[in-house]
């Protein structure tokens, strides 16, 4: 996903100076002359903690704010058009303020703050620019710290500076993380989820929460004392005798079932989605949402698709089919970011492609 901008933004901490001259750098990029920038004066901002300084030339309005963020958008054409874009960056960042730079944490929890700031889900989806030191082969841990910031939320949803004081709490969130945490797409909405093999379709907490028994209600788990789970509805605290009898649930209208960890908790796993391998057109569905899953989690053009994928499978076996194609796409990523980054490790990015699609094939 490129930089928007065509840079990495201006030098932090944010000057005058600075911010100009990053927008004549964005300026010289396409062929605009220095001449032609000029600042966007709003009255406060250049002076405010929470404020920065933007500039304009020919069609583009370039916003700089204190608290790292830098944005180029499409010029209004007239004062009171720019100065509600002005105004609206200054609002977002009085109302998120973000510790910058962040320079005692490592790239792994920058990248994560990163990524709670730009309002994406995962770490992949923020710049490269934005995100310096995390690569394919960091990605994985950047990932990790993510979903950890966001379960210490009790929404799920930390502002930058409330994840920023967590890690300040969290002396093992700042820890550099291990190239394979236990972490995976949830199979339902592809956001980050735990993992275990013991559990390899558990749902992300934000899909837990909308659990439903058969009766349409909102259910949770919990094992009592006699280690066997029980589920409850969230609305009276009754028991749900069905879902407590089978543990059978949906997520988003998707069947799934809870099921008791061995260490007393309880999590909620997807069911498979079944695929005809008998119907060509279901496999070819099949394979583009895996390379789209691919695109997703490590935020780069998937492969084209081998002809083999369009069938026909004779021994109708789609888990293989699937299997073997993850495996492909995985390689064909892998040596094509490796052939670009000759410094890199080609076993060690191979497996992080292959945790961040499916820690089954790394």
């Amino acid at each position: 996903m490129p930089d928007p901008t065509g840079t990495a933004g201006p030098e932090q901490p944010l000057t005058r100076g600075g911010a100009r001259a990053w927008a004549v750098a964005v300026a010289a990029r396409r062929g605009v002359d220095a001449s032609e920038v000029s600042e966007v004066v709003v009255d406060g901002y250049a002076d405010d903690p929470a404020g920065g300084y933007a500039f304009r030339f020919g069609r583009l309005l370039l916003v700089a704010g204190r608290d790292g963020s830098h944005a180029v958008r499409v010029d209004p054409g007239d004062e009171p058009g720019r100065r509600d874009v002005v105004l609206r960056a200054w609002e977002r960042s009085a109302r998120d303020p973000v510790p910058v730079p962040p320079r005692h944490l490592g790239a792994h929890q920058r990248a994560a703050l990163a990524a709670l700031r730009l309002g994406v889900r995962r770490v992949a989806a923020v710049p490269v620019q934005q995100r310096p030191g995390v690569g394919l082969v960091e990605l994985p841990g950047a990932e990790w710290i993510l979903m950890m910031l966001r379960q210490f939320h009790p929404l799920g949803a930390p502002t930058v500076l409330q994840a920023a004081a967590h890690l300040e709490e969290a002396e093992a969130l700042r820890r550099v993380p291990a190239p394979d945490p236990p972490i995976h797409p949830c199979p339902v909405c592809r956001g980050v989820a735990p993992w275990s093999r013991a559990h390899p379709r558990t749902v992300c907490r934000d899909c837990a929460r909308t659990t439903r028994c058969d009766h349409g209600r909102l259910v949770e788990g919990r094992v009592d004392a006699g280690a066997t789970l029980v589920a409850t509805h969230q609305d009276d605290g009754s028991t749900c005798e069905d879902t407590t009898a089978g543990g059978a649930v949906s997520v988003a209208a998707w069947p799934a079932v809870l099921t008791a960890t061995r260490s007393g908790g309880v999590v909620v796993q997807a069911s498979p989605r079944p695929v005809n391998a008998a119907d060509d057109l279901a496999m070819l569905a099949a394979a583009r949402d895996l390379t789209e899953l691919l695109t997703e989690v490590t935020g780069l053009a998937a492969p084209p698709l081998p002809a083999w994928t369009a069938g026909p499978f004779d021994d109708g076996d789609a888990e293989e089919h699937l299997w073997r194609l993850a495996e492909h796409l995985v390689d064909e990523v892998a040596d094509a970011w490796s052939a670009d980054h000759r410094t890199a490790d080609p076993d060690a990015v191979r497996r992080a492609v292959a945790h961040l699609l499916d820690p089954s094939l790394a």
